[in-house]
């Protein structure tokens, strides 16, 4: 509840107070109470001077002043007050006024209040009552505008603190997982030189590994093969009819040779191992053994292949023999 003022007390001191605005109005009731009571009083002292008891104290007392003299004095008197408290309250007001809010009216009220001991009492009392309602306006159009910019200035406040803290938890996110990172590409690197040092005491610690036994001569035949027909069939029929109708095999031994052969050359007649030397479909090192089972032993497929068979009967059995010799070592 919004205290009394005190007598002499300013108004908008210091400005604006949480209970502005109830103290403003409290201040123009106060004002219009005082007029009414000089009203009545004016009234009352009018209607005694005309009474008899009027007429018996004028013969005790000396004749008082004329009635309309009071009335305008008073009037003039509570002119120039109210004049003078809405003058400071409308100039405390247009000085702490928001910058957005409009005071044009209310500086015109303040030039006409300037004046006030130029206008008539009742004109100024007139303008007093307008400039405070104005000012009352401008109070609290300023105290509205100054809570917009402080909830504007908290929302701010409240988006900054927002964003730095995001920040602030990105920049932790980048940290920890840089940091992870470091530490699995640290433990990959100790993990892999451990296990290079592993490998290099194994290999000092093993023997040395046997060398590899030459590869044993095709058994001589005992007579002089002749010379293979090649008619330009593929190579695996060639092979095919001869393992069956020369050696017995089946199926399955065929399906080991072909895989043998496919690792050795592709079962490409003119196939050369680089590093060896070896030739031929069936891989003859030197390609020249061949040449005992015919003398087109270089471009003859069906002659490659007859000293192929013959050589792995002779030396494992079967092809699947020579074959699994050949995954078992890498060579036949």
């Amino acid at each position: 509840m919004p205290r009394t003022l005190e007598a002499g007390e300013p108004l908008l001191t210091p400005f604006p107070r949480p209970n502005h605005l109830a103290l403003l109005r409290q201040e123009k009731e106060r004002r219009r109470r005082r007029r009414v009571s000089i009203g009545a009083a004016l009234a009352l002292f009018m209607t005694a001077a005309s009474g008899s008891v009027a007429a018996a104290a004028a013969e005790l007392a000396p004749a008082p002043r004329d009635a309309g003299a009071v009335t305008a004095a008073a009037t003039i008197a509570e002119a120039a007050g109210d004049a003078k408290a809405a003058l400071d309250d409308a100039q405390t007001a247009i000085d702490e006024a928001h910058p957005t809010v409009n005071t044009e009216r209310l500086d015109a009220y303040v030039q006409k209040l300037e004046d006030y001991d130029k206008l008539p009492a009742i004109v100024v009392l007139g303008v007093a009552d307008e400039a405070e309602a104005e000012t009352e306006a401008v109070v609290a159009n300023t105290a509205a505008a100054n809570k917009a910019d402080a909830e504007i200035a908290a929302e701010k406040k409240a988006a900054a603190e927002k964003k730095a803290a995001e920040e602030k938890a990105a920049a932790e996110k980048k940290a920890a997982e840089e940091k992870a990172a470091a530490e699995k590409a640290a433990a990959e690197q100790a993990a892999a030189e451990q296990a290079a040092q592993e490998q290099a005491a194994q290999e000092q610690a093993a023997p040395a590994p046997a060398p590899a036994p030459e590869q044993p001569a095709a058994p001589a035949p005992v007579e002089q093969a002749p010379a293979q027909t090649y008619s330009g069939g593929d190579p695996q029929s060639i092979a095919r009819d001869m393992a069956a109708s020369q050696y017995g095999w089946g199926e399955g031994e065929f399906q080991c040779l072909v895989s043998l052969w496919n690792k050795e050359s592709g079962w490409n007649p003119s196939a050369m191992n680089p590093s060896s030397g070896a030739y031929g479909i069936p891989q003859s090192l030197p390609g020249s053994k061949m040449a005992s089972a015919g003398a087109d032993w270089a471009t003859n497929p069906a002659t490659q292949i007859a000293w192929g068979l013959g050589y792995i009967a002779g030396s494992y059995g079967t092809p699947c023999g020579a074959w699994g010799h050949s995954q078992a070592t890498g060579w036949y």
